[in-house]
C-alpha cells in the first residue's frame, strides 16, 4: 500500500489505484484503465514556420497551451488525429506530434468537478 498526493509519482510507481477524495473514493481500478477509458485525450503538436494561424474555431478541441509554435489541445478520446495532422501540415512542417491520455492528476480533477 502506498499513500500520496502526488499523483503524477503514484502513476509511476502503481498498477492500481484507489482515488478518495474528502472521504470518498472517486477513482479506482489499474492505471491503464483509467487511462484507457478517459473521455478525453491530449495532443501536442509543433508545426515549424506555420503560414499563419491553422487551428479553425469551434472545433472539437480546447487550447490548453501556446508555446511558439507548439500547441497542446485537449480532444475528445474519439477525434479525427488524421484530420488534425492534416490542418497542422497545410500550415508547415510539422516536427512534434503527439497523442497521449491524460495524467492521472487530470482524471482526478475531472472526477472531482
Amino acid at each position: 500500500m502506498f499513500s500520496s498526493h502526488h499523483l503524477d509519482l503514484v502513476e509511476g510507481l502503481c498498477k492500481d489505484v484507489v482515488i478518495i477524495h474528502r472521504g470518498a473514493s472517486v477513482l479506482e481500478g489499474a492505471v491503464s484503465a483509467l487511462k484507457a477509458g478517459a473521455r478525453q485525450r491530449h495532443v501536442e503538436i509543433e508545426v515549424q514556420d506555420p503560414t499563419g494561424p491553422w487551428l479553425p474555431e469551434g472545433e472539437a478541441f480546447e487550447v490548453v497551451e501556446r508555446r511558439g509554435n507548439r500547441v497542446r489541445l485537449t480532444v475528445d478520446r474519439d477525434v479525427d488525429i488524421e484530420a488534425l495532422l492534416a490542418l497542422a501540415r497545410r500550415a508547415g512542417t510539422v516536427s512534434h506530434f503527439s497523442f497521449e491520455p491524460p495524467r492521472l492528476s487530470e482524471l482526478f480533477m475531472e472526477a472531482v468537478s
